[in-house]
């Protein structure tokens, strides 16, 4: 998604760029991907936003569970439209539900790369990048 973002910034002439892609369950209904651009002229915005979350649909691998009311397991998909699923065993999926050596379920949260311009009197080297993945 950084690789995505730079190419974009520059591209499209943009003031800033931020991709976030949320991970763990996210409910029917509810945005699994936020982009947000920043750019001095409205069009080259709304074009890098569009050309954003498809490059981002094209090339990072974003797997989905999809769980069906009443049934069992589930089917795991590609983020790609209309790609086939692959049919979850029951058993391994309740396995993966344990959670780690001391039974805690750990949930990942929300993340991606942000780029920005420095700051008036922000030290480091220029363009910020979530510390996560720069």
């Amino acid at each position: 998604m950084l690789s995505i973002c730079k190419d974009i910034l520059q591209k499209h002439s943009l003031t800033s760029i931020a991709m976030i892609h949320r991970l763990g369950v996210v409910p029917i209904g509810e945005e699994s991907i936020l982009i947000t651009v920043s750019s001095p002229h409205r069009q080259a915005a709304w074009k890098a936003g569009e050309e954003a979350l498809e490059e981002c649909k094209a090339k990072v691998e974003v797997w989905k569970k999809e769980e069906f009311g009443g049934e069992e397991g589930g089917v795991w998909r590609a983020n790609r439209d209309g790609a086939a699923g692959v049919r979850i065993d029951v058993n391994e999926d309740k396995e993966n539900k344990k959670g780690d050596e001391h039974g805690e379920k750990h949930e990942m949260g929300s993340h991606g790369p942000i780029i920005r311009p420095k700051r008036p009197g922000e030290r480091g080297h220029g363009p910020v990048v979530n510390h996560k993945f720069g």
